[in-house]
């Protein structure tokens, strides 16, 4: 699918931010804001991992990717979605090294807990499949008139979790499908890969380890309608 830019989302995931990958971290941080504004989109949405090491965040590093994406503002993002992934979650609870980035105000949204936006149903990480279901389940019968679109951090089955291996124990995406999403946009393996029709691993914006030296990089925008890398 192609879009030729205009007023969507830049869609981005596994930033996987730690002090070793601080320089193209950050880099990929400002160049989002680039991106968003040549084309003119005034939303970005992050779908996990925004951490490498949870338990153990550089406070420097922790404000200086703060600050970038403070900065977004100034190239025309007005809103800003943040998925807690996996590498994100101090426990099982659900609390996370993001909700720093609830200190910017209105203009991040973190989705700690599973829900809706006007955009789409937003899915953090979570654990189980039944949890999944059930989530998925209910959020369809909640939806209103609000898009069939799912944002989620999560394994689907078949998909691929790095250049060699095909996870053979995620949730099924056709399942996903069947309860009434017409697009699902993933985070969490770093390969970008259509899954089948309509649901994506929009996949790292950088070579995290040297097992993704074939893997093409970079970040997904979206309109509502089409998509475009």
């Amino acid at each position: 699918d192609r879009c030729v830019g205009g007023v969507g989302v830049i869609l981005f995931s596994d930033l996987h931010l730690e002090p070793k990958s601080a320089e193209t971290a950050l880099a990929v941080l400002r160049h989002v804001g680039e991106v968003a504004e040549q084309r003119k989109d005034d939303h970005a949405a992050f779908l996990g991992d925004f951490w490498m090491v949870r338990h153990t965040l550089p406070v420097k590093l922790l404000l200086e990717a703060r600050d970038e994406m403070h900065r977004w503002r100034e190239r025309g993002i007005r809103r800003v979605d943040v998925l807690v992934g996996n590498h994100d979650q101090v426990d099982l609870s659900g609390r996370n090294a993001l909700e720093v980035f609830n200190g910017l105000g209105d203009f991040v949204r973190v989705h700690t807990e599973p829900g809706w936006t006007d955009d789409g149903f937003w899915l953090p990480y979570r654990h189980t499949h039944e949890e999944i279901r059930d989530i998925l389940t209910r959020a369809m019968r909640e939806r209103g008139d609000r898009p069939p679109v799912l944002f989620a951090h999560m394994g689907l089955l078949g998909s691929w979790m790095n250049s060699l291996k095909r996870d053979d124990t995620g949730f099924s995406a056709s399942e996903i499908v069947q309860l009434g999403f017409t697009r699902v946009f993933c985070g969490h393996y770093h390969r970008h890969t259509v899954v089948q029709k309509g649901v994506m691993y929009v996949g790292s914006p950088y070579q995290v380890s040297y097992a993704e030296a074939d893997q093409d990089k970079g970040f997904v925008a979206w309109d509502g309608q089409r998509t475009e890398r």
